[in-house]
């Protein structure tokens, strides 16, 4: 069986009506923003596979368990991933 990853891959005219941009590092920019994962590609353009647009915009049935985790509906998110503790425990930590 042969799987041809060429239909997985966002075009340049995909990524340009995903993003509104026209160069590499400022679509990089706008999917990071949006949270969907890419690659630099060893040319300088991206790799943007249509599986992470998917589960980053919420359209995909296993995105149930890949996006950030919500308490009481918002986002615990930081720039540097996901939060560890929970919101008792980080006001039991700063002794408030």
């Amino acid at each position: 069986m042969t799987y041809s990853f060429q239909s997985q891959i966002l075009s340049d005219q995909d990524l340009f009506a995903l993003t509104h941009k026209q160069r590499p590092t400022a679509q990089a920019r706008s999917l990071n923003a949006l949270g969907i994962d890419h690659k630099f590609r060893p040319d300088g353009t991206l790799l943007v596979l249509s599986d992470c647009v998917r589960r980053a915009l919420g359209l995909d049935a296993s995105a149930n368990d890949a996006g950030p985790k919500k308490i009481n509906g918002k986002s615990r998110v930081k720039k540097e991933g996901l939060l560890s503790r929970s919101p008792q425990s980080e006001v039991a930590a700063h002794g408030a």
